[in-house]
């Protein structure tokens, strides 16, 4: 909330400011209803006569005709203030329902820290009101000449500053009854009036969001509480020292004093465009005469943000909800047939100071008048399911749209009702009725759908013509790629005294499912190696005649794809098909499988993992080597290094095998062979390698089949050379043949 001292404004006049923010603000206004015939703009008295600065408009945009604005502010230094006529008053003893689009204006920063004048641009704001003030419709804050306090915005008290001495009560009370008495206020606060520091408090208070209680304000937010009373602030001191706490006894009488608002039911942005954003935003009120059977106490719920701006589709928002004391706000007033025994006019006040703002308001329901609502569903009938919002419908799927409108009640009746109904597209409507309850349906021609549009004049909803139904026929037409979004739909029912909206949820068109193949299993077989790979499963035809040999398996393992033709022998529908063992050549084989027809449709591609299982050898130590000295006489030597060898069984079955050597003769460089051989050396069992026949080295062990076995021995064990007696000194090298069969 902005700030003004007087003594800036003494000889020259307030300057006013031209925002071409509220053409952008008219020319995008929702859908809202006429205000004419229901409020009245605020006869401002005493020392601000001729200062309201509160208007009602036309809309500029076309696509919400006969839709007007009440303009509170649009300047600094100004206050405004619109009320409710004598003949639409709140009554405060029946529910009530209230729903409107606000305006800020653009001025608000989306950052977050400290406040400070950089920041904190946007002002000051506005505020709903309930209120039974004697001034009635000049109701405002009382402020003097110079002084326009957008702090106060319009309702709340006149802070005059920290110069007071008198008790806190009494300085509560004297602020109290400058603010509009007997009242109620919900402030949207664009403005942070947040002053406490003790050189900070000078002149007029600025403090009113210097909030003491749990939780300090930070950013522009949405509270309520009653103006006219002095519970609603708390006065708090500021004394003349480092830490502004009375910590020294020279310094108890130098202090300095602020005022606090407190904020019931606060709602609190996270930034300080939250919203003064260029933004309108719908705010719906309902209201309950008694809590708990007292009939004392009323209960307001608030709920902010709760339409899409964009589509109007409802969204969650966010809500408060707070006790209504109607003590504090109905006067001892005789009632009337036109005045309901407690009840209250109620409307907007705004003000501003250096800061400003556009403060806008469209309503599209007001309280009494009318009550009125409209539901929208989407059925499938292909499917037989209601559409929810992200629901996937398929292309030719048979739909039915049906809008539903009703006149609960009210005080009036609800005239030129105008049913402007946005239908999703990606259907082609092909019939639709209008029917009203008790009368006979209406047709609606395929002509007047054709734009994805229906435009209807509604006979006047009473209390005996209450309800209009309209149903819609189509099939979904075909898409422009794998999926088509259609976003929410939102239609609208206007009339002179309230708007209703309904909306059809978003859904997403998805193209006919012509072919579908359906695997058994989790998508995961092994075989061994050299086994076909056995599928099993279903194809699923739509929407087309064909005979197994018109559809082709498909098979894509990598970047390799193949393809069979299916067999006219098998029934239609089922699938069992072998896959030949040699298109999965790895040990997991990653494939795609699918089913084309000969029309050129193709179902979606099915993951299938292949692993498969092998007995191999791996790990082998890749050389070994011998070091020794001749000495004429037969000798065995060691090997230099260790050796291993492993064998990997991955097979599902059959875990037999045995692992044979053999190894070929050791020869120089000259071809000179040596005299000796590679020998395999195992629990004191020598196996000579260079032999014609290989040499059994390992068996498998049946009773402890493992996946993998390694094969390991000392440098005693083994692998060793045996040199003859007649052997000649030189290098020489070899090679070991390894032979692992699957037979025990």
């Amino acid at each position: 909330m902005g700030l003004l001292l007087g003594g800036v404004l003494l000889n020259r006049a307030v300057p006013t400011f031209a925002d071409e923010n509220l053409e952008n603000a008219l020319g995008t206004t929702p859908q809202g209803i006429r205000l004419s015939e229901y409020f009245e703009v605020g006869t401002v008295q005493g020392e601000q006569k001729d200062k309201n600065q509160a208007k009602v408009i036309d809309s500029k945009n076309e696509k919400t005709k006969n839709t007007q604005v009440v303009k509170l502010t649009d300047g600094a230094n100004q206050v405004g203030s619109i009320w409710s006529t004598e003949d639409n008053l709140f009554d405060l003893d029946h529910e009530q329902t209230i729903s409107m689009w606000l305006y800020f204006g653009n001025r608000g920063k989306p950052v977050t820290g400290e406040e400070n004048e950089d920041k904190n641009t946007a002002g000051d704001g506005m505020a709903f009101v309930l209120q039974n003030d004697p001034r009635k419709t000049a109701a405002v804050t009382e402020m003097n000449r110079w002084t326009i306090r957008g702090e106060t915005l319009g309702v709340w008290g006149l802070d005059k500053g920290s110069v007071s001495t008198d008790e806190d009560s009494t300085v509560l009370k004297q602020l109290a009854t400058s603010a509009i008495q007997r009242s109620w206020a919900l402030e949207f606060d664009t403005h942070l009036n947040a002053k406490r520091n003790y050189d900070d408090l000078t002149g007029l208070g600025d403090s009113f969001d210097s909030d003491t209680g749990a939780g300090m304000l930070l950013y522009p937010h949405i509270a309520s509480n009653y103006p006219a009373e002095p519970t609603s602030y708390t006065r708090n001191r500021v004394f003349h020292t480092a830490s502004g706490s009375d910590g020294m006894l020279n310094n108890h009488n130098d202090w300095r004093s602020y005022i606090s608002l407190n904020h019931e039911g606060l709602i609190q942005g996270k930034n300080f465009a939250f919203l003064s954003n260029g933004a309108w935003h719908h705010l719906t009120l309902r209201y309950v005469p008694q809590v708990d059977g007292n009939p004392e106490t009323g209960q307001m719920t608030y709920t902010f943000n709760d339409k899409d701006v964009i589509t109007g589709a409802p969204q969650d928002g966010e809500s408060r909800t707070v006790t209504i004391d109607k003590k504090k706000i109905v006067a001892n007033e005789a009632t009337s047939e036109k005045k309901p025994a407690r009840s209250a006019r109620w409307g907007f006040t705004g003000a501003t100071g250096m800061n400003y703002e556009n403060n806008l308001v469209v309503f599209d329901q007001i309280p009494d008048l009318v009550d009125v609502s409209a539901q929208a569903e989407m059925m499938n009938l292909s499917q037989n399911k209601q559409i929810h919002e992200g629901d996937t419908v398929e292309e030719h799927d048979q739909v039915q749209l049906n809008y539903s409108v009703q006149y609960n009640n009210g005080r009036s009746d609800w005239h030129d009702v105008v049913a402007s109904l946005k239908l999703p597209r990606q259907i082609h409507y092909l019939s639709g009725t209008i029917s009203c309850r008790g009368e006979e349906s209406l047709p609606i021609s395929p002509a007047e759908l054709s734009q994805n549009t229906l435009t209807k004049k509604l006979k006047t909803f009473t209390a005996d013509h209450n309800q209009v139904e309209i149903s819609l026929k189509g099939e979904v037409t075909e898409g422009a790629g794998a999926v088509t979004t259609v976003p929410t739909t939102t239609s609208n029912f206007n009339g002179t005294e309230a708007v209703a909206e309904a909306t059809i949820p978003g859904f997403r068109v998805i193209p006919v499912k012509y072919l579908t193949l359906h695997l058994d299993g989790d998508g995961t077989q092994t075989v061994d190696e050299g086994d076909s790979v056995k599928l099993s499963g279903s194809v699923q035809v739509k929407g087309e005649t064909v005979t197994p040999s018109d559809l082709r398996l498909h098979v894509a393992v990598g970047d390799t794809e193949t393809n069979f033709q299916l067999d006219d022998q098998k029934p239609l529908g089922q699938l069992n098909w072998e896959l030949p063992a040699n298109l999965f050549t790895s040990d997991k084989n990653d494939a795609r499988v699918w089913v084309t027809d000969s029309l050129g449709h193709q179902s979606e591609k099915v993951p299938l993992t292949v692993l498969v299982g092998r007995l191999k050898v791996k790990n082998v130590t890749p050389n070994i080597s011998f070091k020794g000295h001749l000495t004429g006489y037969l000798q065995t030597l060691p090997r230099q290094e260790p050796f291993s060898l492993t064998i990997e069984d991955t097979r599902r079955s059959c875990h037999d095998w045995h692992l044979d050597a053999t190894a070929s003769p050791l020869v120089r460089e000259d071809q000179r062979h040596l005299a000796g051989q590679l020998v395999y050396v195992d629990h004191h069992k020598t196996k000579p390698l260079l032999n014609s026949e290989a040499q059994r080295i390992m068996n498998s062990d049946a009773d402890h089949v493992q996946r993998e076995t390694q094969l390991t021995a000392g440098l005693k064990e083994g692998l060793l050379l045996r040199v003859d007696s007649d052997a000649v000194r030189g290098d020489y090298t070899g090679s070991i043949t390894w032979m692992l069969c699957n037979t025990p």
